[in-house]
């Protein structure tokens, strides 16, 4: 190999690996998360996750990142063996992300659960979680004392986590769940928009009861909700 191509390969090499480093260094800064003094163990928790998701964070991008600067410069002399590690490359991004992003989830959990950020920014964590997170928040809506419960509904509503329609029409349809967050669950119904909740919402207008779901009734007109004008959904809730 000529010496100057090996000059240019090592220094995108270590370009590459620097960039990828600092990319993770930005998104698991424990800063993004303790935006006002939090309590010690709440500060100590949120450390630990994001040291935890910097360094899953890193291996899922180093591994591909090189195997593709490895397979660049096989390119010029072995074309077999580059495309053999370009296909390495692709299958450890696929296998890669699948692993971090279900091991980075309860990480991203305990973040959503002890950050000290501005409102607006608090179902952050479980949106860059991903779909992967759905199996943890889920069983989470259900208890009515969970203290970020309004943000949770709201993030599964974001992400379009499907699997949560079931959890998410039983806070709908329960009378003596808070109006509001019977409120959230519905907007969060019609934001993941599948056969399955636009089902729950036709299913909900047609049992609606004016004097038992007043309020609920008032709430989703304030926020700018109107009943569905679609025909009826006969699709399950869990589709």
């Amino acid at each position: 190999m000529p010496k100057k191509l090996l000059v240019v390969w090592v220094t995108t090499a270590i370009v590459a690996n620097l960039v990828v480093v600092v990319v993770w260094l930005f998104v698991a800064s424990p800063s993004n998360y303790a935006w006002s003094p939090a309590a010690p163990e709440a500060l100590r928790r949120i450390r630990t996750a994001c040291d935890s998701i910097f360094w899953v964070g890193l291996l899922m991008w180093l591994v591909p990142v090189n195997l593709a600067l490895v397979a660049l410069l096989s390119l010029a002399r072995a074309k077999a063996l580059a495309a053999a590690l370009g296909l390495l490359t692709i299958l450890a991004a696929v296998l890669g992300h699948v692993w971090g992003t279900r091991t980075m989830a309860p990480h991203y959990l305990t973040l959503f659960e002890t950050q000290a950020v501005a409102e607006a920014f608090l179902a952050d964590p479980i949106i860059r979680a991903g779909a992967a997170i759905g199996p943890l928040v889920v069983p989470k809506i259900n208890d009515r004392e969970y203290p970020r419960r309004r943000y949770a509904i709201s993030a599964l509503g974001s992400l379009r986590y499907a699997p949560a329609i079931p959890a998410l029409e039983h806070i709908l349809t329960n009378k003596g769940d808070d109006y509001f967050v019977r409120g959230d669950a519905y907007q969060a119904l019609v934001a993941i928009g599948t056969p399955g909740a636009r089902a729950v919402i036709d299913r909900f207008w047609l049992h609606a009861d004016p004097q038992l779901d007043s309020q609920l009734l008032e709430y989703l007109k304030i926020v700018g909700v109107s009943r569905p004008q679609h025909g009826p959904t006969t699709q399950g809730a869990g589709r």
